[in-house]
C-alpha cells in the first residue's frame, strides 16, 4: 500500500514530530478497522464477500489481500486473487507459488490456477526471447507447455529451436501446433522450415530433393507466391 510506504518513511526520519505521530496512529487505526470488517466477514464464513471488500475498496492490492490469508490460510480464492494481483505486477515467480497454493487448497486441481500458471511461465519465456536468450525462452515455454497444450505456445516455442537452428524440434513444434489448431500461423512456420531446406538443397545442386522440400511446403501453405516460384526455379533445373 502507498500509505504504507509514507508511514513507514515517517515513522522512520520524524517519529517523534507531534503531527507525524498522529498520522500514525490514524493509520494503524484505518488498518485495525481494515482488519475488523474483513474479519467479521470470515467469522460469518463469507470468504467472497470479503475477498470483494478487499478487491474493490482497497485497490485489489497484495497487502489487504494477504489480510484475509492470515485470517484464513486455506482460502484458495484469495490465493488466486492474489496470483492475479502479482501477475499484473509481473511479479511472476511469486504469482506461480500463489497458484500452487490454489491447487494444493482444491484438493490437487483447479482449472484456472492451471491455466494462470501455464500463461504466466509463457510470458516469463516471452521476456526472455525478446532478450534473445532462446535457451532459457526454451525452458519455459515448455513449462508452459506442461500446464496448457496451446498451438501459439509450441509455434513460440519452435521460433526458438529454429533460430538455434535445432530444425528438426522446430519441426515437431510445428507440426503439433497444426495439429492442435489448424491455422495459418503454424502451417506459414512449417512451409517457411520446408523451404529453406530446399532452399539449401538447391544450392547444393540436389535438385530433386530440393523439389520435394518445396512440394511439401506447397502442401502444407498454398497461399505463397515465393513457394511456387521456388519450387519452379529447381523444376528448370530438373528439366535441363
Amino acid at each position: 500500500m502507498k500509505a504504507k510506504a509514507d508511514v513507514e518513511a515517517a515513522s522512520k526520519h520524524h517519529s517523534h514530530w507531534a503531527p507525524v505521530k498522529n498520522f500514525i496512529l490514524q493509520y494503524h487505526s484505518a488498518l485495525q478497522k481494515k482488519k475488523q470488517e474483513v474479519q467479521g466477514l470470515m467469522d460469518k464464513e463469507k470468504y467472497k464477500e470479503a475477498i470483494e471488500v478487499c478487491r474493490v475498496r482497497y485497490s485489489n492490492n497484495v497487502q489487504t489481500l494477504a489480510l484475509i490469508l492470515q485470517l484464513n490460510p486455506n482460502d484458495a480464492d484469495c490465493f488466486l486473487q492474489r496470483a492475479i494481483c502479482k501477475r499484473s505486477m509481473r511479479a511472476y515467480a511469486a504469482a506461480i507459488q500463489d497458484l500452487y497454493s490454489v491447487i494444493n487448497q482444491s484438493g490437487g486441481s483447479h482449472e484456472e490456477a492451471e491455466r494462470l500458471i501455464g500463461v504466466t511461465f509463457f510470458d516469463i519465456a516471452e521476456g526472455y526471447c525478446r532478450a534473445s536468450q532462446f535457451e532459457l525462452a526454451i525452458k519455459h515455454y515448455t513449462q508452459a507447455i506442461k500446464w496448457i497444450q496451446l498451438a501459439d505456445f509450441y509455434v513460440k516455442r519452435g521460433d526458438c529451436f529454429y533460430t538455434l537452428k535445432k530444425h528438426e524440434k522446430a519441426l515437431r513444434d510445428y507440426k503439433k501446433a497444426i495439429k492442435i489448431e489448424d491455422n495459418d500461423t503454424g502451417k506459414l512456420r512449417l512451409a517457411m522450415l520446408y523451404n529453406e531446406w530446399g532452399k539449401l538443397l538447391f544450392q547444393q545442386r540436389s535438385y530433386e530433393a530440393a523439389e520435394t522440400e518445396f512440394s511439401k511446403s506447397i502442401s502444407v501453405y498454398k497461399k505463397s507466391a515465393k513457394l511456387y516460384l521456388n519450387r519452379a526455379k529447381v523444376r528448370l533445373q530438373v528439366k535441363v
